[in-house]
């Protein structure tokens, strides 16, 4: 229906058609009643809603990387939960699939990943600090 429930059309489309329909003579076309459909039942009324499948690996990746608290993990999670809406149109949920990626990747990759020099340097920098307290 529309944006109010007193509207008597979906929008202006629809309320210009019918106005062309009454001037030609022509009977408006019925408005149509949106139709709900009941949600599953849930096994356990009291367990909260699953979420959307790229909601927990989106979660779970960035918190296994320790970002996702983080202004860019903060970022990604706002964007996935944006991909989930069921309003959003086709165009939107690319340009916003396209900038999840974009963040995704971005706050994956503000961690430092340690590597094997690292470890090399570790161990050098223990043994001169043991050589110099000897």
């Amino acid at each position: 229906m529309g944006k109010r429930s007193t509207a008597r059309y979906c929008s202006t489309r629809c309320r210009t058609a019918a106005t062309r329909a009454r001037k030609a003579g022509n009977a408006p076309p019925a408005p149509v009643a949106l139709v709900t459909v009941p949600a599953p039942k849930a096994d356990n009324p009291e367990a909260p809603p699953a979420e959307p499948g790229i909601i927990v690996a989106a979660r779970d990746e960035l918190a296994a990387a320790g970002v996702l608290h983080t202004p860019l993990g903060q970022a990604a999670m706002l964007l996935a939960q944006r991909l989930t809406n069921e309003f959003e149109t086709g165009s939107a949920i690319a340009s916003l699939a396209k900038q999840w990626q974009l963040a995704h990747e971005a706050a994956l990759n503000s961690v430092k990943r340690a590597d094997r020099m690292d470890e090399v340097r570790r161990r050098r920098d223990e043994k001169l600090r043991a050589a110099r307290g000897a």
